[in-house]
């Protein structure tokens, strides 16, 4: 059994693209860690290759150089045990709503109680969707299946790219009261990209900003009070806030 307290711990991470004949980098000598029941908040402008190392710690890209190991293993393809949410959302066309918020657990050949399903969806707000296709959605109710899809999957490592951005404000903060209630409940780490300095600082212990022309962390803030009751309307919470946005502008 593995006792180490470190969930993932990724190492000198690099990864380029050829792009015109020639090769561009997006992330060099990437290091970090995030601690079993842990969260991680990347914040930073577009094209820094926040989502590309999503894409790699998924499983589903391959880096060129470094080391990402997960559970104490080296991670070398995707895994049951990594959960992702994707922008574009991952929904198939063909299928339901509701064919497609169990489909990762029929791949899995997880058996999944109704009641966590009609639980979840009541959750999100999607429950009267279930016959509609993703075509039929809007983008906010296309997010939040796909977030029913992975919240019943419960996995270890929970890996968010812009999880909330097509929602509205009420929505967006409702459902990250729900996903801090989730991890509550369920003990996992999860890792969230976004581009809100409000909701880094509201859903991340630790908040690693990047900077583009290194292609690697620019700053990494610590956040102890995230789980708090009371912190988001707390003097610290929006002092917090200011330093992430100083340091993005640093």
């Amino acid at each position: 059994m593995n006792t180490s307290p470190k969930l993932l711990e990724v190492s000198k991470l690099s990864k380029a693209f050829e792009q015109d004949g020639s090769t561009v980098s997006v992330l060099s000598d990437v290091s970090f860690s995030l601690n079993r029941e842990s969260s991680l908040a990347i914040v930073g402008p577009s094209g820094c290759g926040k989502t590309t190392l999503l894409l790699l710690l998924a499983g589903l890209l391959k880096f060129d150089s470094g080391e990402i190991l997960f559970n104490g293993s080296a991670l070398t393809g995707s895994s049951s045990r990594i959960g992702l949410v994707l922008q574009n959302y991952g929904l198939l066309p063909w299928k339901t709503v509701s064919e497609n918020i169990v489909l990762g657990a029929k791949l899995q050949k997880l058996n999944i109680n109704n009641n966590a399903i009609s639980r979840v969806k009541h959750t999100l707000g999607i429950e009267h969707l279930d016959r509609l296709y993703p075509e039929q959605l809007s983008g906010g109710q296309k997010q939040r299946v796909a977030l029913a899809r992975v919240f019943l999957l419960k996995p270890q490592l929970l890996l968010l790219d812009e999880p909330f951005s097509a929602l509205d404000a009420i929505t967006r903060e409702k459902l990250q009261h729900f996903l801090m209630d989730e991890y509550r409940a369920r003990k996992f780490g999860f890792i969230v990209v976004t581009h809100s300095i409000e909701e880094a600082v509201a859903l991340g212990q630790r908040i690693m900003i990047f900077d583009p022309a290194k292609q690697n962390l620019n700053a990494v803030i610590d956040n102890p009070n995230v789980f708090t009751k009371g912190f988001r309307s707390s003097k610290i919470y929006f002092d917090l806030c200011y330093d992430v946005h100083k340091a993005l502008l640093n």
